[in-house]
């Protein structure tokens, strides 16, 4: 008799617990649907071959370089917000999300490197818009980059890195090797909360670092985070990092003299002193280069503060001011600071 009422429990318990996770899991079915109501697209769905990409398109088409965006991993584009919206008063902008993040589609596996890279070189086909291009990256997009840049140098005018990752940072920095599991964790927390809806009842704008971005948009980026597509398709680009990414970026190279600008946040620098090292290292990517460090940003609020992402936006006027004009990039950024 004890036995049977142990056993009715664990079966009410049992049935109890999976009724509560099919009700998480029509709310945030339910959820997503208001949110694409709400907070449509802002960009275009393109086709690069059996699944498609969200390109956002800012600034008249006129006098180049095209400024390119290429975020870090579990980054919806609208993170570029402040940084776009002023780059695009003086230049064409082009941000992006890649296969499986944000509202573009999943793409085939593995997410390599040069998958990655022949996925934008089809988007920007799709969307009509030649090169060359300023690349600009933040965090693991610093890797596609150097990609793009080692099999397409003729289509590279300049480069912006913003705290970007550096291809040796596991191995050389033990507290970037030693918070690889917590991260990989993380990143299988967060999808099966979003899985079961509980991303919207978890997630905060200053938990995820979008407290900054301007209203609409931080709206927007916290509804795209809530999805379980975000959050598979970073946990794909995170085990691809390591076991393809890496190997296939860690000894490319950049056109000779590119105009490159490597941006380092404070913060990143205090958590973790080797990253100075690493970050200082990337300027030798190049001969025509500068580093400079954002005081008072950390690796996220780089992008989404509004006064560190006047900074960044600087450093693209000074490397496009210096494809321009054909000069030096240390001229091109004394010319920014005396036209102000």
């Amino acid at each position: 008799m004890k036995s049977f009422s142990f056993y009715k429990g664990v079966g009410l318990a049992a049935t109890a617990c999976a009724g509560v996770m099919a009700t998480g899991r029509l709310y945030g079915i339910l959820r997503a649907r208001r949110d694409r109501r709400d907070y449509p697209s802002p960009g275009t769905m393109v086709d690069v071959g059996g699944h498609s990409l969200h390109v956002l398109r800012m600034g008249e088409p006129g006098e180049g370089p095209t400024v390119l965006f290429e975020a870090g991993m579990a980054s919806p584009l609208e993170c570029w917000t402040w940084v776009q919206r002023e780059v695009s008063a003086w230049a064409p902008t082009i941000s992006y999300e890649r296969a499986g993040n944000g509202r573009s589609e999943q793409g085939p596996q593995p997410r390599t490197a040069a998958r990655s890279t022949a996925e934008l070189r089809s988007a920007l086909e799709g969307i009509g818009c030649p090169g060359p291009y300023v690349l600009v990256a933040h965090s693991y997009g610093g890797l596609l980059v150097r990609d793009f840049a080692q099999r397409h140098p003729d289509e590279v005018a300049g480069m912006v890195f913003v705290d970007v990752t550096h291809p040796d940072e596991l191995v050389r920095s033990p507290r970037q090797a030693s918070g690889v599991e917590q991260v990989e964790g993380n990143l299988r927390d967060s999808l099966q909360q979003a899985t079961w809806g509980l991303r919207y009842l978890t997630a905060t704008p200053e938990k995820t670092k979008l407290d900054g971005l301007p209203p609409y948009e931080r709206a927007s980026a916290m509804a795209v985070t809530c999805t379980p597509q975000m959050w598979s398709g970073a946990l794909a680009e995170f085990l691809d990092w390591q076991h393809h990414v890496i190997d296939e970026v860690r000894d490319s190279k950049l056109p000779h003299g590119v105009p490159l600008v490597v941006l380092t946040a404070e913060g990143a620098i205090e958590d973790d002193p080797v990253h100075l090292d690493l970050q200082r290292e990337l300027c030798g990517l190049s001969t025509n280069s500068d580093h400079r460090v954002i005081k008072g940003a950390d690796h996220f609020t780089i992008l989404t503060d509004m006064g560190a992402a006047a900074q960044v936006a600087q450093a693209i006027r000074d490397v496009t001011t210096a494809v321009r004009d054909g000069v030096p990039l240390a001229a091109a950024s004394d010319s920014s600071v005396l036209n102000g």
